[in-house]
């Protein structure tokens, strides 16, 4: 649930730098949002990305960094 998880990560206040936090909290709405669409729309992957204003490349890419593609795992980042 969206709610528990941004309400950890407010108790994470004092003990992780903001931008860390924000990073995370990003992350945690993208995926919720993405997930809404999904249920929504099935998987017509064309009709989920028009629903959140992006191309179908651009969801493909969000949801493998999410790891929400079946099949796959989200990419570490390089460093």
């Amino acid at each position: 649930d969206l709610a528990r998880a941004i309400g950890h990560l407010a108790e994470q206040v004092g003990q992780r730098p903001l931008p860390q936090l924000m990073r995370q909290a990003t992350a945690l709405a993208e995926r919720h949002l993405i997930d809404a669409a999904l249920q929504r729309h099935g998987p017509d992957r064309d009709a989920v990305a028009a629903a959140l204003g992006l191309t179908p490349e651009s969801l493909d890419l969000r949801m493998r960094r999410l790891g929400l593609l079946p099949g796959l795992e989200a990419r570490p980042k390089p460093v």
